[in-house]
């Protein structure tokens, strides 16, 4: 079980240096699917949930990236992060 605050450092450590957090992605996702978030609002858990589907898509290679449009790179994906942290802070 992880604390909220435990994933927004997650989140802000993945959007520091995203090229180099594919396990730690993985990570956060997991917690997330699993609901595994301490002390989570119904409108965090869906902020967070729908982070966890859409870093699916986060390539950091750009050869994969072109093979479908829906992949993205590392300044999408801060843009994701900012997004979702800024709504938890909204809610925190």
């Amino acid at each position: 079980m992880a604390a909220i605050s435990e994933v927004i450092q997650m989140l802000e450590d993945i959007s520091r240096f995203p090229s180099g957090q594919i396990d730690l992605i993985k990570r956060f996702q997991n917690l997330v699917w699993e609901e595994d978030v301490q002390s989570v609002s119904p409108e965090e858990l869906s902020t967070l949930k729908d982070l966890a589907y859409d870093l699916d898509f986060y390539e950091p290679d750009p050869k994969v990236r072109e093979e479908d449009e829906s992949y993205f790179d590392e300044n999408r994906l801060k843009e994701e992060i900012t997004l979702s942290l800024n709504k938890l802070k909204g809610h925190c």
